[in-house]
């Protein structure tokens, strides 16, 4: 049995310094979420309380606060959190350049998150719970979770207000692994290298399936939900993708490889990849893909 991956294996300083590139592939899904969450025909005059879950870099909320009005943004608040505390610290520094109004960014473990019961109008998680070792938990956190925190044993925990909306992303396809498992079965390596099912499966199998999140959504008392596949274009140098292809490189052959492929082949894939690429693309190519998103919305009752 393939194991799974632990989300820490993102979790390093180096991965974090090329999540910037990484938002290339996700950050057109942003406009998709937000629009899909119903938050840009909130009444300028209601009170709003927005959780960007899980919020990475915080690219999500930059698109919220420079397409929401003034007016709205002055009856609002803002809570960034990400279980990544360079991740956070980036977040505020953003807030502080782009002058996010009544904004906090803070550690939260989305599992267990601690923040205030029964208050957020909205929760926006963009691709997340693929990655969260228990996303039902997380959902819950959403909803009503009853979690494990602390000493404190089980306790409800209710962040959504009656009538409250999560909206989620998560991958169906993403056309860099695509890419990469071709230039890897060029070689005479006779190794593995993953699907996209089979890579997501290390993470949380099913949320790249639109029935499966749907029901998940309704399982856990959501109402109205909508669940729709996204598809966008974007487009990295092959300096970006090896930048960003090149940090997930080592989570696949751990997960797939032997101890002697890895020894043997794992220094060699980059050099690999970027022939690959350079011959199909040019050496000053662009690479276009068009990855596809599962985007989710429902209502707390």
């Amino acid at each position: 049995m393939t194991p799974k991956i632990s989300p820490s294996s993102y979790l390093t300083p180096a991965f974090v310094s090329r999540y910037h590139l990484a938002e290339k592939l996700t950050g057109v899904f942003v406009a998709p979420l937000v629009q899909h969450s119903g938050i840009l025909s909130t009444p300028s005059n209601k009170p709003m309380a927005v959780f960007d879950n899980a919020c990475g870099l915080g690219i999500v909320s930059s698109y919220l606060n420079s397409t929401l009005p003034e007016d709205v943004k002055r009856h609002w608040t803002l809570t960034c959190g990400d279980i990544t505390e360079l991740m956070v610290e980036y977040t505020k520094l953003r807030i502080e350049r782009e002058g996010w109004v009544n904004a906090e960014a803070k550690v939260v473990d989305a599992q267990c998150t601690g923040l205030p019961a029964d208050k957020y109008t909205h929760v926006l998680t963009a691709f997340a719970f693929m990655m969260i070792p228990d996303a039902r938990a997380a959902m819950r956190g959403e909803y009503y979770y009853w979690f494990r925190c602390g000493y404190f044993g089980l306790i409800p925990e209710v962040k959504l207000t009656s009538g409250g909306v999560l909206a989620t992303s998560t991958w169906r396809n993403s056309s860099w692994l695509v890419i990469m498992k071709e230039a890897i079965e060029t070689t005479a390596w006779n190794v593995k290298f993953p699907t996209m099912k089979e890579f997501l499966a290390l993470h949380n199998e099913g949320w790249d399936d639109e029935s499966f999140v749907k029901a998940r959504f309704e399982e856990e008392g959501f109402e109205d939900v909508e669940v729709t596949a996204v598809q966008r274009e974007t487009s990295l140098t092959i300096s970006e993708f090896m930048e960003v292809g090149g940090g997930m490189i080592p989570i696949v052959t751990g997960a797939f490889w032997t101890p002697e492929q890895r020894e043997k082949y794992e220094a060699k894939a980059p050099v690999v990849i970027r022939e690959y690429l350079e011959e199909k693309f040019g050496a000053d190519g662009v690479i276009r893909m068009e990855p596809v998103a599962v985007l989710a919305v429902g209502r707390k009752p």
